[in-house]
């Protein structure tokens, strides 16, 4: 579990680049946060964030399975086998998506993994300007017009694919076959 991982180099290198831009990096549970943080990334929130945009499996990363993203033989490498700052801008995009939601809009409320991983997967470019302009500060990212694509794109593949409406957009944007469409059409 992540717990057994949390000292490995990996995570403590995370752990110092998250701190040097204010984020608290919590490589295991109920790890005491120092007073000077307000924003808690848990490992288990960022192996998701890294699972779906980085590794294109938001459905997966959906499925929450803590002992398959920490164990070493399954997605633990692919996972964390990054540049701290990759993962670091990941998760601001993520955050993004996840701070869009809208209560009564139930595919925005789910699908936050899967649009910043559109965003991700679409906007390499700006990715990339992104992740060489990361020096002393977080960026202000504006998203808006890529958020919106996404949506648009992840709302038309429901549309036009899930065809038993007895299965919440939660537990059909989760399954397999949608990630295979959603990266179909990455």
């Amino acid at each position: 579990n992540r717990d057994l991982m949390s000292n490995d180099p990996k995570q403590l290198a995370i752990a110092e680049l998250f701190a040097k831009f204010g984020l608290f990096y919590e490589r295991q549970r109920e790890q005491k946060k120092p007073e000077k943080y307000t924003d808690i990334v848990s490992s288990k929130l960022l192996a998701q964030i890294s699972l779906s945009l980085i590794c294109r499996k938001p459905s997966v990363a959906m499925k929450n399975k803590e002992g398959e993203m920490f164990n070493i033989n399954k997605y633990y490498s692919e996972i964390f086998d990054q540049d701290p700052k990759k993962l670091l801008l990941a998760y601001l995009v993520y955050k993004y998506c996840y701070e869009k939601r809208k209560k009564d809009d139930e595919l925005s409320l789910f699908a936050s993994l899967h649009i910043a991983t559109m965003i991700w997967n679409k906007n390499s470019k700006k990715i990339n300007d992104l992740l060489s302009a990361l020096k002393n500060k977080l960026p202000k990212l504006n998203l808006n017009k890529e958020y919106l694509s996404s949506y648009k794109v992840i709302k038309n593949i429901v549309e036009k694919n899930k065809k038993d409406d007895s299965i919440s957009i939660g537990h059909y944007i989760s399954r397999l076959e949608f990630e295979i469409l959603l990266n179909s059409s990455i």
